[in-house]
């Protein structure tokens, strides 16, 4: 092979070199921009829209997209290398302070919220709970774990440990679980133990009250029904429904779990959060 032609060759290389790394570093940028893209709209998507004008969210809000247009412009949210000092400090920052917009969100939710409403979802806890004497508190306000529909739902705490999940459009108890802070105990009782059939008569005797169609749920062919125990501990009585509606993941049910001494230990009715 000629000198030119080797030449002629070394220059091609150089250039389709080139050409890829300039390839490369468009693709780099235009994914940077993406993810840039994608924070800001991670970031609106926590804040409701009734509060998208407050100042003290607003204030928030503009340094979050200015971290996040940052972050794009140094590659820290591509995969950027570890030897940019850059991108600690914003990914730092950045966390820290969605967290602060997080925590404001759900404290101006919560002063927010009509008394009214809070009244009703209370009376509705304490009749569950078949206690008027508990202490309940709001204390946050979540996006709807169960379904895709944006709904949202209140989420309430008693003096005994009891956490409950209240349908924010209702006011109705969804769920209530057992979620204590350290060193609090349950008070479920776990003695004397009762016999399957007592259990499951006690379990249907408390849906039968809380719930007001239950007696058409129990024959309806659209759920079914399963009883589970875990290591004897725990007794679950669940209908689910055989059919998840539209663009869900999950579907409605009805659940009680007890303990081997009937005590209420969890609370499931989803199906409003569906709707």
């Amino acid at each position: 092979m000629s000198k030119k032609y080797a030449f002629v060759i070394i220059g091609l290389l150089i250039l389709v070199a080139a050409g890829f790394g300039i390839y490369r570093e468009l693709n780099k940028s235009k994914q940077s921009i993406v993810a840039g893209v994608a924070e800001r709209q991670k970031v609106a998507a926590v804040i409701p829209v009734w509060l998208k004008t407050n100042k003290d969210v607003l204030k928030i809000q503009d340094e979050l997209d200015t971290l996040a247009e940052y972050r794009a412009e140094y590659g820290c949210l591509t995969n950027a290398p570890s030897n940019v000092p850059q991108c600690e400090h914003y990914n730092q920052r950045f966390d820290q302070q969605f967290s602060v917009l997080q925590d404001t969100v759900h404290k101006l939710q919560i002063e927010n919220k009509s008394p009214t409403a809070m009244a009703a979802a209370i009376a509705n806890i304490k009749d569950l709970a078949e206690d008027q004497s508990l202490q309940i508190h709001l204390v946050d306000i979540k996006d709807n774990p169960y379904s895709n529909n944006g709904k949202n739902v209140d989420m309430y705490y008693d003096s005994k440990g009891m956490e409950y999940m209240v349908d924010a459009a209702t006011n109705k108890v969804v769920e209530f679980v057992f979620a204590p802070t350290p060193p609090m105990e349950s008070s479920y009782r776990m003695t004397p133990r009762l016999s399957g059939s007592q259990l499951k008569q006690k379990a249907d005797a408390y849906l039968t009250k809380h719930i007001s169609d239950f007696s058409q749920v129990k024959t309806s062919s659209d759920f079914t029904y399963t009883e589970s125990s875990k290591d004897s501990l725990t007794h679950a009585y669940r209908w689910e429904a055989k059919t998840k509606p539209a663009g869900e993941d999950m579907a409605p049910f009805i659940q009680l779990v007890v303990s081997p001494a009937g005590d209420n230990m969890s609370f499931n009715d989803t199906r409003s959060l569906y709707e």
